[in-house]
């Protein structure tokens, strides 16, 4: 198969919660972020937009992710992370270099006397940031097996286990300022090797925050560890949860290998858009080495998961809502016609246009993604006659979420259910809200008003 371009899309993961949206609000992450410093943050979210390539690449982070569940509460991240920062702030800061030279240093220190007294604490802090950097290896450095963390363990080895790093702490414990003046030109010379080591260091120290971080919000997560299985391979979810709802509704979703599109169908507050993004977030977190919030999961491998959810009308490029999602489905489209393996997921797609062209859309999106060999796809709908349309093809599963209505009030059970929705709640919600009764008044009425005046609150 010819390389392709997969979707770098954060936009799918601000949809499914996985990232903050632009003004940082993230619905998930009370349960993915465990961080203790902004570096480790960003770090993190580094690692939650990059699902890993391979089955077994996936299985080394499995592994990893699992240990360091464990190594996690024994390191101690707040001190870790508050030496990191003091670290770069020095290596950053703009103070005249001390000279290499002792003869030259004893002049610079009695010159600079002030500034001196500011150095040499930020001096003894990365020392001691480099001693705890020593403590943590030890309970990391097994842990090899995945590539990305791998780095991170070998940069702090380096930095640890440096010459310099040792003639540093020999000086620290002495305690001579004038000696200690002597480590200045090597932390932060930008031409010093030394200084290199240590910032990787200090690199190494948010990615290892935010590798932890994601094995606690994996372990937190109360479900299992995921079997990936190969591009075509059968999608079992069963017991899928939110991660937000530990307690709520199980749902089964499984699709065999021939099915490739779970065309979904319910009214409104059924609960369609939680178990888009359980499933949205189920298949990316099993990408990225975590544990997936059900009972038992298959995954087939993907190269990316992308949604189509929360198109919005663009007046400053002039565009319509309808042609927001079309040109969203054009991108995942093309993506999957140039050879990207994907799982996406299209939430009440067409929305924007008049139910007849919204139909025939949504029909001949459904009838293309249905002959892509691999990948998984999920168009969530209302339009029930375009799912009738598909209940007999072999390679799309209809599915609906379960809704009735008793003593004129809608009932949900937020339970998955093989077939098409018959339910229609839109003008049964309207009239529960009152203003079926009012409009049927004010028509019949003829003038306005009809009753007593009421002030908006």
């Amino acid at each position: 198969m010819p390389s392709v371009s997969v979707i770098a899309d954060s936009q799918s993961l601000v949809d499914l919660g996985l990232l903050p949206d632009p003004v940082r609000g993230w619905p998930l992450g009370p349960w993915l972020d465990h961080t203790h410093a902004p570096l480790s943050r960003v770090a993190l979210e580094r690692l939650l937009a990059a699902p890993l390539a391979s089955v077994e690449v996936i299985a080394s982070r499995q592994e990893l992710l699992e240990q360091l569940a464990k190594v996690a509460p024994r390191i101690a991240f707040s001190d870790w992370a508050s030496l990191a920062d003091r670290g770069q702030r020095f290596l950053a800061s703009n103070f005249d270099i001390a000279p290499a030279a002792r003869a030259a240093r004893l002049v610079y220190a009695t010159r600079y006397r002030a500034m001196v007294r500011e150095m040499l604490p930020q001096i003894h802090a990365v020392a001691q940031l480099l001693q705890v950097s020593g403590q943590v290896l030890q309970r990391i450095a097994a842990l090899r097996d995945d590539g990305t963390f791998a780095t991170c363990v070998a940069d702090i080895e380096a930095a640890v286990q440096d010459p310099v790093t040792e003639a540093l702490q020999r000086a620290v414990t002495r305690d001579v300022g004038v000696e200690l003046l002597g480590f200045d030109h090597l932390l932060r010379d930008r031409a010093s090797p030394y200084r290199a080591r240590v910032e990787a260091l200090i690199a190494a120290v948010w990615t290892v925050d935010a590798f932890c971080s994601l094995a606690v919000a994996s372990a937190r997560s109360g479900g299992v560890l995921p079997s990936l299985v190969s591009s075509g391979g059968a999608l079992t979810l069963r017991g899928l949860r939110h991660p937000l709802l530990p307690d709520g509704v199980a749902n089964d979703v499984c699709l065999e290998p021939g099915e490739r599109v779970l065309f979904l169908t319910g009214p409104n507050m059924a609960g369609k858009s939680t178990v888009l993004r359980a499933l949205g977030i189920a298949v990316h977190c099993a990408h990225l080495g975590m544990r997936v919030c059900a009972d038992v999961a298959v995954v087939p491998r993907v190269d990316a998961v992308v949604a189509s959810m929360v198109e919005r009308d663009n007046l400053a490029r002039r565009e319509s809502l309808y042609l927001a999602e079309v040109r969203r489905v054009k991108r995942i489209v093309q993506a999957v016609h140039d050879g990207a393996v994907l799982f996406a997921i299209f939430d009440e797609v067409f929305r924007g246009t008049n139910v007849h062209d919204a139909s025939e859309a949504c029909a001949l999106l459904v009838a293309g993604l249905a002959a892509v060999p691999e990948g998984r796809f999920v168009v969530a709908s209302h339009l029930a006659e375009v799912a009738r349309r598909q209940v007999e093809a072999r390679a799309v599963s209809c599915q609906y979420l379960e809704a009735s209505v008793h003593e004129g009030a809608p009932q949900f059970s937020y339970r998955l259910r093989p077939g098409v929705s018959d339910v229609h709640l839109g003008m049964l919600l309207l009239d529960a809200e009152g203003v079926g009764p009012m409009l049927r008044a004010m028509a019949k009425c003829g003038s306005y008003p009809c009753g007593t005046a009421s002030r908006f609150v």
